[in-house]
């Protein structure tokens, strides 16, 4: 064998060892985070009212993982993310219903016990008063509105505390109670939704031909960085705000959406 064909064959013999270690390495990270990340759980149910939105599985009772967590998932007979009660108040006790979205619902407390209603329960339990949990992933301010009415005052609460996130709480008030479609118990955003309600400017372009990078070896960075977890970590990231200040993000699904400084006009 000439020398030429020697230092072909040991760079050909390189690159592809190379590429077996990088997706061989690939494979292992996105297996450990498949392993680590919180497993898709069927949570919920169309609203047996009729009137739109959604409420979450009655007798619900999974376990999943987070972060190498075990995190057990319950609801009661009503679909409340908490212990059996009673429809009816006990006498002489004073109940204090909770209503919000999954902070309320407590993700990812290891149980509804550790959540901050739980916990809150705990402390107010010897003043004969009672907490109630009817948080719900994904609500938004006319989600809670209808369930205040159709599910929480039948409970006839004392203090009603409606609990509001700062942050994707508005985007979920705004998308309105047709925002999600049920799909097995899962919930999936409504595209027709989307597109009645969010403004052009503010959508999501992907195939934006000003943004495309330009060259081969561009292209092929912005290719690994789209589709390798490794190389996303490894390649250079675009220049982010300074510390101290916060960069809007234009997309208005993107999370942190609503609640960065200077707010988009939609936001105001």
């Amino acid at each position: 064998m000439s020398l030429k064909k020697k230092v072909l064959f040991i760079f050909f013999l390189l690159v592809f060892s190379a590429a077996a270690v990088l997706f061989g390495s690939e494979g292992l990270v996105r297996l450990y985070k498949r392993r680590f990340a919180p497993r898709k759980i069927a949570l919920a149910r169309e609203n047996p009212h009729g009137t739109g939105s959604y409420r979450l599985l009655p007798n619900l009772d999974q376990v999943t993982r987070v972060e190498g967590r075990r995190v057990h998932l319950r609801t009661n007979s009503r679909g409340m993310p908490w212990r059996e009660v009673s429809l009816e108040k006990p006498p002489g006790v004073r109940r204090i219903a909770f209503v919000g979205d999954s902070f309320t619902f407590g993700l990812w407390a290891d149980s509804y016990e550790k959540n901050f209603v739980g916990v809150f329960d705990s402390l107010i339990s010897a003043h004969k008063m009672e907490a109630l949990d009817f948080g719900v992933p994904g609500y938004g301010l006319d989600d809670m509105a209808l369930q205040i009415k159709e599910d929480v005052l039948p409970s006839r609460p004392d203090i009603i505390v409606l609990v509001f996130y700062d942050g994707n709480d508005f985007s979920d008030t705004w998308l309105g109670t047709a925002k999600f479609k049920i799909v097995r118990g899962r919930l999936a955003n409504n595209k027709e939704n989307l597109r009645g309600k969010v403004p052009e400017e503010y959508r999501a372009k992907k195939h934006d031909p000003a943004e495309r990078p330009r060259g081969l070896i561009p292209r092929a960075g912005a290719f690994l960085k789209a589709h390798c977890v490794i190389c996303r970590a490894l390649l250079p990231r675009k220049a982010t705000a300074p510390t101290g200040q916060f960069r809007v993000k234009r997309v208005f699904t993107s999370r942190g959406f609503w609640s960065q400084v200077p707010y988009p006009t939609i936001a105001e």
